[in-house]
């Protein structure tokens, strides 16, 4: 299940009745999949599996509007919330993940069903395909749901066998982590400060503070231990100790303006979808205007990307149609009689919107036929 890293669901499911809200309002069905997605996935993450299974399912309208990875992820999403009601749906969607580029999740979910069904060895190949493209942290959930099943079904044998491999998975993790310095953290924290873009900033953050004050008291205590007896050695400790403290310090405050940063850049993309919308709804506006009789004999540039705006979005095909058509960028007139001629409108009509004689839409074609890529595949316009 792919879900909200930082856990702070609430925020989550928030965020994703905004973003649905404004989909709705835009009619943007890539936006409705990604947002009823991440109101499933936050539902889940509160345990409301019920509403998550609702919100997931009413994704599957407009997957074929979502890119490849990002359809991936929701179909995995798809088969998990299925899985314990519908073990028949949750396959077919898994297996349309696979066939599009399967994750570690699609190899993990498709072989927890088959191994519910008695497909041990169809099983068993999904799981070993899964932990041959995973890290050590996914590896060990991956053999904890393994070892799980083998319980389940009396093979003791090969549970306990997977028992110790996850005993020695997870000791070489915890070793790993603990050999690393207290400078190696600083340095990893501040990269992640950099590079954090995302909604779950804030909770990283205090999961590294909480990490690095975990080390320095362990470090702390295990100095103590060794070291405690003579007042010099105490007053070297209580240095290292304030040294530590002060560590923290900084470190919080670098949390507070990275949260002062990131709800600057949340009201900044608020800004820009609802930018975006009044465009879109303005680009309606307009469309409605042209099949109602009018003209675009006195519009500005502005509303005639306004329009253009308008109805590539809402007709996706006649935009990837003319990308791979065209091997220049065409004018913003030349794409507006492509769309008037995907409207369906004759050319009289479209010469009368266009305020133009019919030999200029000649000349039109003309210049469309000479910039064409050679691809004739995708037809735009009939000659």
């Amino acid at each position: 299940m792919v879900n909200n890293q930082g856990h702070n669901y609430s925020k989550a499911l928030s965020y994703g009745r905004k973003l649905l809200k404004l989909a709705q309002a835009s009619s943007q069905k890539e936006w409705l999949a990604t947002a009823n997605n991440f109101i499933a996935v936050s539902f889940h993450g509160l345990e409301q599996d019920d509403s998550a299974l609702y919100y997931i399912n009413r994704c599957i309208p407009y997957l074929t509007e979502v890119s490849p990875q990002g359809r991936v992820i929701i179909l995995d999403n798809i088969g998990y919330l299925n899985m314990n009601n519908n073990q028949q749906v949750a396959m077919k969607y898994l297996r349309q993940a696979a066939a599009i580029g399967p994750s570690v999740d699609t190899y993990d979910n498709m072989a927890k069903i088959l191994a519910r069904q008695g497909h041990e060895q169809q099983a068993d190949s999904l799981w070993n395909l899964a932990l041959g493209k995973c890290n050590i942290e996914q590896k060990c959930q991956i053999i904890k749901n393994i070892q799980q099943h083998k319980n389940k079904t009396g093979q003791q044998q090969e549970a306990n066998r997977l028992g110790t491999w996850l005993l020695n998975l997870s000791d070489s993790l915890s070793a790993e982590q603990k050999t690393n310095k207290v400078e190696v953290l600083q340095n990893d924290f501040e990269n992640q400060t950099a590079q954090t873009q995302t909604n779950n900033h804030s909770q990283r953050l205090e999961l590294w503070i909480m990490a690095l004050t975990v080390v320095l008291i362990v470090a702390s205590f295990s100095w103590m231990y060794k070291e405690k007896g003579t007042a010099k050695k105490q007053k070297k400790q209580q240095s290292i100790i304030d040294e530590k403290n002060q560590i923290i310090q900084d470190l919080k405050t670098q949390k507070d303006q990275s949260e002062r940063e990131l709800a600057h850049k949340s009201e900044l993309i608020d800004n820009m979808m609802k930018k975006r919308m009044e465009n879109l709804k303005q680009g309606e506006t307009l469309f409605d205007e042209i099949m109602h009789g009018g003209t675009i004999c006195s519009w500005t540039k502005e509303e005639l990307l306004y329009f253009l705006d308008f109805y590539l979005s809402k007709n996706k095909e006649l935009q990837r149609a003319i990308a791979r058509k065209y091997k220049v960028d065409l004018s913003s007139k030349q794409k507006f009689f492509l769309c008037l001629v995907h409207a369906g409108l004759a050319n009289p009509e479209i010469a009368r919107v266009m305020g133009v004689a019919i030999p200029t839409l000649r000349n039109i074609r003309y210049k469309l036929r000479m910039n064409e890529s050679g691809d004739r595949t995708h037809h735009v316009y009939e000659s």
